[in-house]
C-alpha cells in the first residue's frame, strides 16, 4: 500500500483525533498487549495525550476504543493509501533504539515469520537486531539522541510520571531500581525521564541547579565563579525547563570521588537560589529531569548548551571546592530556620594534628588537594606528602598515595614507593600531617 498524509519526515497522525503532529513531541500514551507476545504502543498528539492522562477511567477507555477503531478499522483510504498512525510496538521500538520517529518510519524490518518467532521467544533482542533489515535512516534520525545512547554512555535513569518532577514509587532511589540497560528503557515510554546522578558510571554525575539566576550569578561571582562563563563553555551540558530565571548545568565528579551530598542554598527570603545535586544524606541518589520530559507547567525540557550529554564534562575544580567547603562548614545565620542551608563563605581547615576520621567527603577533599601538587617534586617533599597521607590511617591511604605518585610516571618507581610505605611510622614524635598537604596544595593554587 502507498502512504499518504505525510508531508515531511517524522510526522504521523494521532490515533485518537487523526490530526497530524510531529513525532519528536510524542509520548507513548497507553499500551495494548497482543496475543502473540508483543505490546502495541499508542502515541497520541500532545493535546490528546494530556487529556488522556488527566481524564477519568471511563473517558480513558472511550479514547482508547477510538484509537483501536481508527488504527485497526479505518486506517486505509478508499484509494488504498494508508494513514501513518502514531502507533508502534515495544519490539519495534527496541529495534530502533527506542526512537519513536525511527520506529514508525522504519518499522521492525523483519519478515512476518521472523517477527512472530521473536515474539515467541525463539530469538533474543541481539539476534533480532541481526535479523532486522533497517531502512536507511535520514540524517535527522541518525543524529537524533535518545535514552539508549545515554545509557550506553554510562548514565542511569529513573522513571517519573508524565508532567511530574519526581518519582512516586517507594524505593525509586535505590541502585537496584535504576534503569541501566537498553531493555529497561521501555519503562520510560510515556514518562518523564530523570537522571540518577549517584549511580552513573564511570563516575557519578551531578547538577548545579540555578533556581534564581539573577541572585545566584552575583553570589557565585563573590566566590570567584562566573556563571555566564560556565554556561558558555564549548562543552557545557545545560538543561532548560522553560521556567524563567532558572537553568541547570550537568557535570561528572572526578574519578575516585564518591557521590557528594546535595546542598541547597536559600536567598534572604528563604526561597531556593542555588542547589548542588548528587546524592542524599544516606547515599542514595537524587534525580534531575532531562529532555524530553515535560515540566508540570507544560513546558518541555530542552538541551540548550553547546556540549552533549553523551560526553558530560568534569565539574570545574573551583566549583567542586566550593561544594566541598559548603559541606564541611557549619553555617552561621541569625535566622535559625535558615541556618542549615544559608550560603556561607567559611572554609574547611585542619585545626590540630589529630588525623581526621575517614569519610567520602574527606577523601574527596584530599584527592582534590593532591591535584594541585606535582608528584615530580624533590624527594623530601614527595616523602612528606606520602607520609602525611599514610598518617591519616585511612583504609584507602596507600591507594591514594600511590595514585598520586603515579601521576608523575617518569619519576615513579614501585620499589621506591613500597620502601617508603614500609619505612613509615605513625609513632614519630613530630608526625607529618595533612597540614603539609594543605600547605603544598595552596602553593599550587588550591583555594581552601
Amino acid at each position: 500500500m502507498k502512504r499518504s498524509h505525510l508531508p515531511q519526515y517524522g510526522h504521523a497522525h494521532c490515533p485518537n483525533c487523526k490530526e497530524e503532529f510531529d513525532l519528536v513531541n510524542s509520548y507513548g500514551t497507553f499500551l495494548e498487549a497482543t496475543r502473540h507476545g508483543d505490546t502495541i504502543v499508542y502515541a497520541m498528539c500532545p493535546e490528546c495525550h494530556d487529556t488522556f492522562k488527566a481524564a477519568a477511567p471511563d473517558v480513558q477507555k472511550e479514547m482508547s476504543n477510538t484509537c483501536f477503531v481508527n488504527f485497526k478499522l479505518t486506517g486505509v483510504d478508499p484509494d488504498g493509501s494508508v494513514y501513518p498512525r502514531a502507533v508502534s510496538t515495544t519490539l519495534t521500538l527496541a529495534l530502533n533504539d527506542y526512537d519513536m520517529v525511527s520506529a514508525i518510519e522504519n518499522g521492525h524490518g523483519l519478515s512476518k515469520q521472523q517477527y512472530f518467532d521473536i515474539c515467541a521467544g525463539k530469538y533474543d533482542l541481539r539476534s533480532a537486531r541481526r535479523l532486522a533489515v533497517y531502512h536507511q535512516h535520514s540524517e535527522r534520525s541518525r543524529c537524533q539522541m535518545n535514552v539508549v545512547d545515554l545509557i550506553k554512555s554510562g548514565l542511569k535513569f529513573v522513571s517519573v510520571p508524565y508532567k511530574e518532577k519526581g518519582p512516586k514509587v517507594k524505593g525509586w532511589n535505590l541502585p537496584q531500581n535504576a534503569i541501566s540497560t537498553p531493555l529497561g528503557a521501555t519503562a520510560l515510554i510515556g514518562k518523564n525521564v530523570g537522571i540518577a546522578h549517584a549511580y552513573c558510571t564511570p563516575s557519578p554525575t551531578c547538577s548545579i541547579d540555578v533556581d534564581n539566576y539573577l541572585q545566584a550569578k552575583p553570589w557565585l561571582a563573590k566566590q570567584g565563579i562566573y556563571l555566564d562563563l560556565l554556561l558558555g563553555e564549548a562543552n557545557a551540558v545545560v538543561i532548560s525547563s522553560g521556567k524563567g530565571n532558572s537553568i541547570k548545568l550537568l557535570y561528572r565528579l572526578p574519578t575516585g570521588i564518591k557521590p557528594l551530598v546535595s546542598k541547597q542554598l536559600l536567598n534572604s527570603d528563604g526561597k531556593m537560589m542555588l542547589e548542588f545535586r548528587c546524592a542524599a544524606q544516606n547515599g542514595t541518589t537524587v534525580q534531575d529531569l532531562i529532555p524530553p520530559s515535560v515540566h508540570p507547567s507544560g513546558t518541555q525540557y530542552r538541551w540548550v548548551g553547546s556540549g552533549t550529554p553523551l560526553d558530560i564534562p568534569i565539574i570545574p575544580a573551583n566549583l567542586l571546592q566550593l561544594w566541598l567547603n559548603l559541606l564541611t562548614t557549619r553555617q552561621t545565620c541569625s535566622n535559625s530556620l535558615r541556618q542549615k542551608r544559608r550560603p556561607c563563605n567559611k572554609q574547611f581547615q585542619l585545626i590540630n594534628n589529630t588525623p581526621p576520621a575517614e569519610s567520602p567527603l574527606r577523601v574527596a577533599v584530599l584527592k582534590l588537594q593532591l591535584t594541585h601538587i606535582k608528584a615530580d617534586c624533590e624527594r623530601n617533599t614527595w616523602r612528606n606528602i606520602v607520609w602525611a597521607i599514610l598518617n591519616t590511617g585511612w583504609s584507602c591511604a596507600i591507594e591514594i598515595a600511590e595514585e598520586w605518585s603515579k601521576s608523575a610516571p617518569e619519576h615513579f618507581e614501585q620499589k621506591a614507593f613500597d620502601d617508603l610505605v614500609r619505612d613509615f611510622s605513625a609513632d614519630l614524635a613530630n608526625p607529618v600531617t595533612l597540614g603539609t598537604v594543605v600547605f603544598y596544595a595552596r602553593k599550587g593554587g588550591w583555594v581552601g
